[in-house]
């Protein structure tokens, strides 16, 4: 294998992502590519519920199933009917059904 003269810096760098930056004194995780690493991140994590009777444009497009269009009617359908009583009623905005309605469902709220 032949090492150019940036070979030296990416290992170095590796090997700084893999210890943390630094604290070597603290075990970390490495993972063999983002995707297993985001996974890893996001299963820690929990996420803060979406109140749907505040939430914009962005924040709708940022669910599993709905794009830009869906997000858009979910703000137009809540400008002319109101707040939504229940995360079911979402279902009567055109575009979600109940299959994006179960894969969001978690993430979900009519919190006042």
């Amino acid at each position: 294998m032949k090492l150019n003269a940036w070979s030296p810096i990416a290992l170095l760098l590796g090997g700084l992502l893999c210890v943390g930056l630094g604290y070597a004194n603290e075990a970390k995780q490495c993972y063999a590519d983002a995707q297993s690493a985001y996974q890893a991140l996001m299963s820690t994590q929990k996420p803060k519920p979406l109140n749907i009777n505040t939430a914009s444009q962005a924040d709708f497009v940022s669910l599993v199933g709905v794009g830009h269009k869906t997000a858009q009617a979910i703000v137009d359908y809540r400008s002319e009917h109101g707040k939504f009583g229940s995360v079911e009623d979402l279902m009567n905005v055109k575009g979600v059904g109940p299959a994006i309605l179960n894969k969001n469902r978690h993430r979900l709220s009519v919190a006042n």
